[in-house]
């Protein structure tokens, strides 16, 4: 709780500060609030556009909560900014599966696994 608390403050006295917001998306992501996680990993974003690992935390949270077509948006944006990023390949695969989008699931997959460790 007081993690919680303390980044709640960090962001409101600082909202450049792209780390919090992050940390503060992330925390509420597993609390399960969708929207304001969403709002945090996007205030995040706005102050550091070129990471990649921000668009990767908000499409995962988009696709917990159902929303498929978003969540590529931000996986293609993350590969975009990194095509090296094995998880957001594999993330970007593993639903364009679900959705039986197979020459991509497949095509995701193969550019993971060529950028896996």
């Amino acid at each position: 709780m007081s993690e919680i608390l303390h980044l709640s403050t960090n962001t409101e006295l600082n909202h450049r500060d792209a780390n919090a917001d992050d940390r503060q998306g992330i925390v509420k992501v597993e609390s399960i609030k969708p929207r304001t996680a969403i709002f945090d990993l996007s205030r995040a974003i706005s102050s550091d556009p070129y990471n990649a690992t921000y668009y990767y935390q908000r499409a995962i949270v988009k696709f917990e909560f159902g929303d498929r077509r978003r969540a590529i948006v931000d996986l293609d944006r993350a590969i975009e900014l990194n095509p090296d990023y094995a998880i957001a390949n594999y993330s970007r695969a593993c639903i364009k599966c679900e959705t039986f989008d197979l020459q991509a699931c497949i095509a995701a997959l193969t550019q993971a696994a060529e950028n896996c460790p």
